[in-house]
């Protein structure tokens, strides 16, 4: 499967690829990758190519984020809000919410007419459920209320 095509999976919410995420360690970098380029789409369509600086520390802030919102998860979900059959590490939360950022590639549409008033929320929307079943897939979760 080509890196689109698990974009556009990521996208979509399909459970089964964010299940195959969660288990497939040379995903990591594709997900770093996944966080880089949804800062990057970001970072030009609010500064524009004019401030590379400001780009540049906005993927690095994006990715020590993306770092932290992982650890801080796995410990929540793993040491106080786990199920029974909760099972997981800071590397498969990683890699699902790498992915999960997918949806904010979808940006590029901000300033098309007519639609792009509604580019933003969609967006925001579709990362909040994205990462609602990264998080269920990564930490077994049964229940998608736990992972919100």
């Amino acid at each position: 499967m080509s890196y689109a095509e698990k974009l556009y999976k990521a996208m979509m919410l399909d459970v089964e690829f964010y299940e195959s995420v969660e288990a497939d360690k040379s995903l990591t970098k594709q997900a770093l990758i996944t966080v880089a380029l949804v800062s990057i789409v970001n970072g030009l369509m609010v500064a524009g190519i004019a401030a590379p600086i400001a780009l540049a520390q906005g993927v690095l802030g994006s990715v020590v984020r993306w770092i932290i919102w992982a650890f801080f998860i796995a410990f929540v979900g793993t040491r106080i809000l786990p199920e029974p059959e909760t099972e997981s590490n800071t590397g498969e939360l990683m890699r699902t919410l790498g992915f999960a950022y997918a949806p904010g590639l979808l940006l590029v549409f901000k300033f098309l007419p007519i639609i792009g008033f509604f580019v933003e929320p969609l967006v925001m929307l579709l990362q909040l459920a994205a990462m609602t079943v990264a998080v269920r897939q990564a930490l077994d979760f049964s229940s998608t209320v736990r992972a919100v």
